[in-house]
């Protein structure tokens, strides 16, 4: 398993999981407790990596690894700044061939590449959709956002609703699901102790119907630290 994932998780993922991680450096114009997040600095879309410009200049070393993997990179340029919703371009959520996000403020570079790889762009008022879900297949997800649950719902996209008010984020008043897991091989990977979550009940019970696996990582809360971006 290779992925990129924050610094600020990746060498314990390497000790406990043995996981190829793409360690990411903090981006100065993101807000600084969400600056190495994954699902805040790239996209992967199908062999295609979508980051910004001047991060990429600065980081060219973890992402020229990608590149040997057969990765096209796709450097972006939209406005970027720690301010909402100059911080979500990059942070769409892919889900078989649709992406949801904040249309007018998803990267238009990684739009356009998508539009002709025939995707849909599919408009939802959360800017911070990757994020917000976890993602088991393409028929089903877990938010705890309203609007995410309405537009999937609209596509045939099962939705579990949670309260995700558990899930620690420094830096702000809680964190997200999406960002605080990963799925890799039909389990489903939580940064922290998932059984101390006050949905977990409802997240085990979706994780049974899809016949996954449930797998704490880590003792303790569960933290966002971005989630994982992995690489086929």
């Amino acid at each position: 398993m290779t992925g990129f994932v924050s610094r600020d998780i990746a060498i314990k993922l390497y000790k406990k999981m043995g996981i190829e991680t793409l360690s990411l450096a903090p981006y100065e114009k993101i807000d600084s407790p969400v600056s190495s997040h994954a699902d805040m600095l790239i996209n992967i879309i199908e062999e295609n990596i979508f980051c910004y410009s001047d991060y990429y200049e600065e980081n060219k070393e973890i992402f020229s690894l990608a590149e040997k993997k057969g990765y096209r990179i796709v450097k972006c340029s939209p406005p970027v700044s720690s301010r909402y919703p100059d911080d979500i371009g990059l942070n769409a959520l892919v889900i078989g061939k649709r992406i949801f996000g904040k249309e007018e403020s998803i990267a238009p570079e990684l739009k356009r590449e998508a539009l002709k790889m025939g995707y849909a762009i599919i408009n939802v008022n959360q800017g911070y959709t990757s994020c917000s879900t976890l993602v088991l297949n393409e028929s089903n997800i877990i938010t705890a956002d309203i609007s995410i649950k309405k537009a999937a719902e609209k596509y045939d996209i099962n939705v579990t609703l949670i309260d995700e008010k558990s899930i620690r984020l420094d830096g702000y008043g809680y964190g997200f699901i999406g960002g605080a897991t990963f799925v890799y091989e039909n389990k489903i990977y939580f940064f922290g102790d998932a059984s101390k979550l006050s949905s977990y009940s409802k997240i085990k019970q979706t994780a049974d119907a899809n016949n996954m696996e449930i797998i704490s990582i880590m003792s303790g809360e569960v933290v966002d630290f971005g989630g994982i971006r992995l690489l086929k």
